[in-house]
């Protein structure tokens, strides 16, 4: 059974901050659209404002009912260029491309702001719960056998003993914590970093707690 070490939390809002800082530009996007005289923006067509606008704006139009001229179907692209567009229309689609532009430039895809973003309560938009899970367990680690389970504890120990003797802070300069301790001891695979720990042994000749490994 996996068991977390710890949830590296500097990591987890490093990864959130370019989404943290797009909010503010999809959400003028929500504003511009939900400015016109139609019903308001969903998350379910956020991906559609972005790369669709005018066909979903003709849809709210027509109550998704086709557009007929002397007897022929338009399609949506030459029905919206002769009807009239509703008020504001310019500016959300303003606000589209400079969104567009600026989440390119953030590497952030501008066409599928939903696998991202959602649309809450009060039309605020904020960061998808499915992301933000995401960002964070790609941030915590974890012990995967029985045998990283007794190293956990050893750098535990280890981590102990250095805290007991003030050593973290005279190897860190600033004092690091139990968490970026154990980041430090322990490789991606959980198992023991010895020349870490190595440089650990020769701040401190005498240490029981390095006689359980």
């Amino acid at each position: 059974m996996d068991t977390l070490i710890f949830t590296d939390n500097n990591s987890y809002q490093e990864a959130k901050r370019p989404f943290t800082n797009a909010i503010s530009i999809i959400q003028g996007v929500v504003n511009a659209y939900n400015a016109m005289p139609i019903d308001n923006l969903t998350t379910n067509e956020l991906n559609r404002a972005f790369a669709d606008y005018d066909s979903l704006i003709f849809d709210k139009l027509t109550a998704d009912q086709p557009v007929v001229l002397s007897g022929l179907t338009l399609n949506k692209s030459k029905a919206m260029a002769i009807m009239e567009h509703p008020a504001g229309y310019a500016a959300f689609v303003t606000a589209v491309l400079i969104a567009q532009d600026k989440l390119t430039s953030m590497r952030i895809a501008p066409t599928n702001p939903q696998a991202y973003f959602q649309i809450g309560a009060n039309d605020i938009v904020e960061i998808s719960p499915v992301l933000d899970a995401q960002l964070l367990e790609a941030n915590k680690y974890y012990t995967r056998s029985t045998r990283a389970e007794k190293e956990k504890a050893f750098a535990e120990a280890v981590v102990s003993a250095f805290n007991a003797n003030d050593i973290a802070v005279y190897y860190s300069g600033s004092g690091l914590d139990t968490a970026a301790i154990i980041k430090r001891l322990l490789n991606k695979d959980n198992t023991i970093n010895h020349k870490v720990l190595n440089q650990y042994k020769e701040g401190m000749a005498t240490m029981e707690v390095l006689q359980l490994h």
